[in-house]
């Protein structure tokens, strides 16, 4: 897994994983804005929320609209304690979210605090919740600055970005994080790079692999090209990212 990461990708991914605490349904008034983060809110991209929600509904369950926050250990500990869920279940990737109960301000919004109020002049008093990724609060300066860019929707990451992310947590196994990455991909781009993966390309797949540490290349990576890359069956075009008007 090494050669897929730089060295300080690697760091924040061994502290991802530990500070990673689970996924919980957690009441509006119970979630605060995290002082740090440093953005006002956008009340244009409120209203436009408003409207989505009001039109579409809010999609709360959807991996796509969670919002990310941190929490101390010792205060979800209680918190877990009064729901009857143990720190592991939490982590384990449950197909339904637990109900977390928390006091006003233990859970500090790293991203989506323009969703969070959105939602709260949509929703009726009594269903006023939303999916919260939760990380411990004692996260390093760097991690909170990668949760904050990763889940911020305001500049959709290149198609580069999507494969290195999905490709690194593949390797480390990790279902709900890559989950997270497919669903930034539209149907045509999803099913090329599953095609890429597969293992009728075993070769090419493997060669681009082995440029994953040298993120300055993928820029200009087009998913949605893939398909005349593997139609070449070539073992050179591994290479392709080095010359993003190509793939």
């Amino acid at each position: 897994m090494d050669y897929l990461m730089t060295d300080s990708e690697r760091q924040l991914t061994v502290e991802r994983q530990l500070k990673y605490q689970g996924t919980a349904k957690i009441d509006l008034d119970h979630i605060s804005p995290q002082s740090l983060v440093g953005r006002e809110m956008d009340w244009n991209n409120v209203e436009r929320l408003r409207q989505i929600f009001a039109k579409d509904g809010c999609q709360r369950l959807d991996i796509r609209n969670h919002v990310t926050a941190t929490v101390s250990r010792q205060q979800l500990r209680r918190a877990c304690h009064a729901a009857g869920v143990t720190l592991e279940a939490l982590k384990s990737h449950q197909q339904q979210y637990p109900h977390l109960d928390f006091r006003a301000g233990q859970v500090q919004c790293l991203h989506g605090q323009h969703r969070l109020k959105a939602a709260e002049d949509t929703l009726a008093p009594s269903d006023r919740w939303w999916t919260v990724d939760l990380y411990l609060d004692d996260i390093s300066p760097d991690l909170r600055i990668e949760l904050v860019d990763e889940y911020a929707n305001e500049k959709a990451p290149t198609d580069g970005e999507v494969y290195r992310k999905i490709r690194q947590y593949q390797h480390e196994s990790n279902a709900l994080f890559q989950n997270r990455w497919w669903s930034r991909l539209s149907p045509n781009k999803a099913k090329r790079l599953r095609q890429l993966t597969s293992q009728d390309n075993t070769h090419l797949c493997a060669a681009f692999d082995a440029l994953l540490a040298i993120p300055g290349l993928w820029n200009g990576m087009s998913l949605g090209s893939l398909n005349t890359v593997m139609a070449l069956k070539c073992d050179e075009v591994g290479f392709l990212p080095c010359r993003p008007s190509i793939v």
